[in-house]
């Protein structure tokens, strides 16, 4: 394959590409091919674009490469693929780097959140004062459980990082899913909430609400008829401190992977935020 070299210069980068085609075949004669193929002075990228990442669907293929990019946006309500992602994660530490799309398509919305504490009317002591979080994500119609995978990515990240435990997931009589953590000074009450968007990926976190004891607030939201941009919002009861506009991470998958082909070492913070 050769396509010509940016602005307007007579050269060509070229690159191999094999395209195998298995009907019926089974993993292992499949793994064998694969292996043949390998240069093993070279990293190898392997990108399950399945939403089985069972270890019988997957476990074949991971022997041969150095990373894994999965993406739980094709499983957005399911908490067997996390479970799997974790479990993957876990027994591959050391072996091979393992990342997800759709926690890279969070970045926007962890930075603005992360750079709201380091100006004022924030610090990082403020940290030890959130008193409850409310995450809404991208709902399919009927979908009963409001709780996606992006939505626990986002909160995982946030407990990871401040050392909260998770205590208890459930369901009020509301049929509101809210899951509550023990933090070293108290608790906090995380509430999960799903709203049908149409055109947009389904499970796709697009707003979240952090309050803290004495009445302050950041709202961070994306409008998903406008492609990366993140709206922060503080307040002070209902008073507007601050309004601006962020930058929020792409959403297109050549420009993550542009981008994961660029990463070798592994993600602890991911890993943490999973676990």
């Amino acid at each position: 394959r050769c396509h010509m070299v940016p602005g307007g210069k007579s050269k060509q980068i070229c690159s191999e590409q094999i395209t195998i085609l298995a009907e019926g075949a089974t993993d292992a004669e499949l793994t064998s091919v694969i292996d043949s193929l390998v240069l093993g002075d070279l990293p190898v990228f392997l990108w399950w674009t399945l939403a089985d990442i069972s270890g019988e669907c997957i476990g074949p293929f991971l022997g041969s490469a150095c990373r894994l990019i999965l993406d739980s946006g094709l499983a957005p309500y399911s908490f067997r693929y996390l479970r799997n992602m974790h479990n993957i994660v876990e027994s591959t530490d050391g072996c091979m780097s393992v990342s997800d799309l759709n926690w890279a398509r969070l970045l926007g919305m962890r930075r603005g959140l992360a750079e709201e504490f380091e100006r004022a009317p924030f610090n990082l002591g403020d940290f030890a004062l959130i008193k409850s979080i409310k995450v809404w994500s991208n709902g399919q119609e009927l979908q009963e459980d409001d709780c996606s995978v992006q939505a626990f990515l986002l909160v995982g990240w946030i407990a990871s990082r401040l050392g909260w435990t998770p205590v208890a997931l459930a369901r009020d009589e509301q049929k509101r899913s809210r899951a509550r953590f023990e933090k070293p000074n108290g608790s906090v009450v995380v509430e999960f909430k799903s709203v049908p968007f149409e055109n947009v990926v389904p499970g796709a976190v697009f707003q979240l609400a952090v309050e803290l004891e004495d009445g302050r607030s950041i709202e961070l939201s994306s409008d998903p008829s406008v492609a990366e941009q993140l709206v922060v919002l503080v307040r002070q009861g209902e008073q507007k401190l601050r309004e601006l506009i962020a930058d929020d991470a792409p959403a297109d998958n050549v420009v993550l992977m542009t981008k994961e082909l660029d990463e070798l070492a592994p993600d602890a913070v991911f890993a943490e935020s999973v676990a």
